[in-house]
């Protein structure tokens, strides 16, 4: 799949040809766990499912524990950042390597929110990894984005 260019949010700003590895969500799950911090559990939780899920149903698919985070449009890239991260700065980035892996899915399909099941629940992971998005997109990338632009 070939999706370019895409658009990442940082918290951090980034010079225009600066290189965003991969596994930074991932780290920060870990330390998580390594410290101890409760408020990280729920994240935790969700995340084992998720990697499981993968796995199971789409294992060519990049781990979110292990890929770069984007939007396939600005519009997208707005409407996160609207809704998640208004700290962040807005990034029209471009894979380092234009044939690394990517999966097409909606961040409408993270978390359990309230008053899910357990069936409700394990739908919505699966959709995250099987369903065909249309709205709230992001793009998992398998490997490093370069910095094309800071556009916020």
């Amino acid at each position: 799949m070939k999706i370019s260019p895409l658009y990442h949010c940082a918290p951090l700003r980034l010079g225009i040809g600066s290189v965003i590895e991969v596994g930074n969500w991932g780290r920060l799950i870990r330390s998580m766990y390594q410290t101890g911090q409760t408020d990280g559990t729920s994240k935790i939780v969700f995340e084992m499912a998720y990697e499981a899920m993968r796995l199971a149903c789409n294992p060519s698919a990049p781990s979110r524990l292990n890929c770069v985070f984007c939007c396939p449009t600005l519009d997208e890239a707005k409407k996160y950042w609207e809704a998640n991260a208004r700290a962040n700065i807005i990034y029209k980035v471009c894979p380092v390597d234009p044939s690394c892996s990517m999966h097409v899915t909606s961040w409408a399909f993270y978390g359990f929110g309230n008053g899910l099941n357990y069936t409700a629940a394990e739908q919505r992971v699966r959709a995250y990894w099987t369903e065909t998005p249309i709205d709230q997109l992001e793009v998992l990338v398998g490997g490093s984005v370069r910095v094309e632009e800071v556009l916020s």
